[in-house]
């Protein structure tokens, strides 16, 4: 593995790091933050930029002096991380580093008075929210980035992991017209078959399986949930847009597909009429609501050579509107935050016949601001 040559105060992980082997837009940042950090970790880096804020962690770019190479440097509180989540996620990005379609991490684990820190390769073409217009980006473009990330997935598959956080944020982009791109951001992945506890999803990129359930409910992971945001991330690069808000009974975009695949109706869903035939076959294999049912990413290769759009993309093929649908940067909102306005709009948005069926099933869901989750 390429090492930049980093020299820094290492945390005492030797052991755990062997076992491991064995086994397996411009966002501001308190000055307070770079201060601390930039006293702690000035004895071997300098120009310390930021580049990005989350929930848990905060990521600057930096100038290793030694040998003046950039790096990406993911610092963790560690007033908010466990040292032993910092250490799987180190390990497990570390380990998987070889594969040329994984953001590679550098051999360093540096444990500060404030923070843990580890060091990555800095994709100089940023994550690709970044580069998501309305339209997407073509059907060349869009099998670039299907193909490299499926190969991620089949790989971390392969090995008994699951992602579990494919979306546009943790794809980062290396080469023009998006024919390098990488999948990173590992905080979240677990052994398959481990219990996990659902918080803080993306809902618009979660399974049905998983937005059924309540915050703090327990559930195994598994990689079929790779394989339904790998159908969400096809469906987001070639249009700009989310096919739905949330893969649940009462967002009408959802019900419509569930209706279509289930054969209640002839009728393609609005937002997939400019798909073709071979297309629809994977939406329909990846997009399928039994995980189950559902196929495996390595699906995807069946059908990269076959053609995806009909025509290109205009306002006019899709019914979208920006308030439920449009991808913006911090689009990591979970279930229980899905605003009622947004329902409102959708319940009507509806015609007569809809809102009769909707109201039927739906009772409490315009009226109280609160809905009932349905059986997929």
């Amino acid at each position: 593995m390429d090492d930049p040559g980093l020299t820094s105060e290492h945390m005492d992980t030797a052991d755990m790091t062997q076992k491991s082997r064995s086994s397996s837009p411009n966002l501001c940042v308190p000055d307070s933050w770079q201060e601390v950090l930039q006293l702690e970790l000035g004895r071997n880096f300098t120009n310390l930029q930021p580049l990005g804020v989350g929930r848990t962690a905060k990521i600057y770019r930096a100038m290793h002096k030694d040998t003046q190479k950039m790096v990406v440097l993911k610092c963790l509180n560690r007033k908010h991380t466990t040292k032993k989540s910092f250490l799987k996620e180190f390990n497990y990005n570390y380990y998987l580093s070889n594969h040329p379609s994984i953001l590679k991490s550098f051999n360093i684990s540096i444990s500060t008075s404030n923070f843990y820190v580890f060091g990555q390769e800095h994709a100089i073409g940023g994550d690709l929210s970044t580069k998501i217009v309305k339209g997407g980006f073509g059907e060349s473009q869009s099998k670039h980035v299907t193909e490299q990330i499926a190969y991620a997935l089949d790989f971390l598959h392969r090995t008994s992991l699951v992602h579990r956080d494919v979306c546009l944020e943790n794809i980062f982009v290396f080469g023009n017209c998006l024919t390098k791109v990488k999948l990173g951001d590992f905080g979240k992945t677990e052994r398959a078959g481990n219990i996990v506890i659902k918080q803080n999803l993306r809902s618009s990129w979660s399974p049905p399986e998983i937005c059924i359930l309540k915050q703090d409910e327990e559930y195994y992971a598994d990689d079929s949930s790779d394989a339904w945001q790998m159908g969400i991330l096809i469906f987001v690069c070639l249009t700009g847009f989310f096919p739905w808000s949330s893969a649940d009974y009462s967002d009408r975009y959802y019900k419509k597909w569930l209706q279509w695949i289930r054969k209640d109706s002839t009728k393609v869903p609005p937002r997939f009429k400019c798909f073709s035939i071979k297309l629809m076959d994977l939406f329909r294999c990846l997009l399928e609501p039994n995980p189950m049912l559902r196929g495996r990413v390595e699906k995807v290769y069946e059908y990269l050579q076959d053609k995806w759009l009909i025509k290109e993309i205009n306002s006019k093929d899709i019914a979208f509107y920006d308030a439920s649908s449009f991808i913006h940067v911090t689009s990591n909102i979970s279930s229980s935050e899905i605003s009622q306005e947004r329902k409102v709009k959708d319940f009507l948005d509806c015609s007569a016949n809809e809102i009769l069926d909707f109201a039927k099933t739906n009772t409490s869901c315009v009226a109280l601001g609160s809905y009932s989750q349905k059986g997929i």
